[in-house]
């Protein structure tokens, strides 16, 4: 499963990099730039099982930007642009092969847990879930299949928010969208507003407490 990494500044400007397993980039990394804002080690391309390809900043000195934020970890889509130092790269392909194991997991994590049939859809429009404010902050969920749950004792994406319900909130395929639902609207708040049910739109904001969650759409 490969990545492609096309760079478009910096002492390696040009070239294109193909990573085909798990590798670091850095001044003394796996794949070395001679770049003086880059920590030995600056950042981890990780090939994970279910996810595809994941970014991570193993504690760089300048950090990193994804798409111009600033990010610990993200999950790549082509299209992203990385900043590692003086050096600016594109993701110019990348494979996703992540769908049908993630959809056999919740299959059977949802079996176990409940011993009774589920219904497990697609979303026409693929909801994205990006932390933007927390302990969370550039964490990032691709929602291909659902229904999802979010919450502090949840066994599908879990928050490290404090004092979050267990089950903070649901988001669920439906022919007019991607509905979001909380049993909890008091603290589990929709752009600043209470809601128990509702269509979500690109650009939306959940707010659990200190955490703040956007929501985006890949097919937008």
């Amino acid at each position: 499963m490969s990545l492609s990494l096309q760079i478009l500044s910096g002492p390696r400007y040009g070239e294109v990099l193909q990573l085909q397993h798990t590798t670091t980039l850095g001044r003394s990394a796996d794949i070395s730039f001679e770049d003086g804002k880059m920590s030995k080690v600056h950042a981890v391309f990780e090939l994970d099982e279910v996810l595809g390809w994941v970014l991570k900043d193993p504690g760089s000195k300048n950090g990193m930007l994804v798409n111009g934020e600033r990010s610990t970890q993200h999950l790549l889509m082509e299209g992203d642009v990385i900043d590692l130092g003086t050096t600016q790269m594109r993701v110019a392909s990348v494979t996703s092969f992540w769908k049908p194991v993630l959809n056999q997991l919740l299959l059977e994590s949802h079996d176990v847990a409940r011993n009774e049939p589920l219904t497990v859809e697609a979303f026409r429009s693929v909801p994205v879930l990006h932390f933007t404010q927390g302990l969370q902050t550039g964490e990032t969920h691709v929602l291909e299949y659902g229904p999802r749950s979010v919450g502090g004792e949840c066994d599908d994406i879990q928050l490290y928010e404090p004092h979050c319900p267990d089950i903070a909130f649901e988001i669920t395929p439906s022919a007019k969208g991607a509905v979001f639902t909380t049993s909890y609207p008091k603290i589990v708040r929709l752009n600043e507003e209470e809601h128990e049910k509702k269509i979500l739109k690109n650009s939306d904001l959940i707010h659990i407490h200190n955490t703040v969650i956007e929501v985006r759409f890949l097919n937008n």
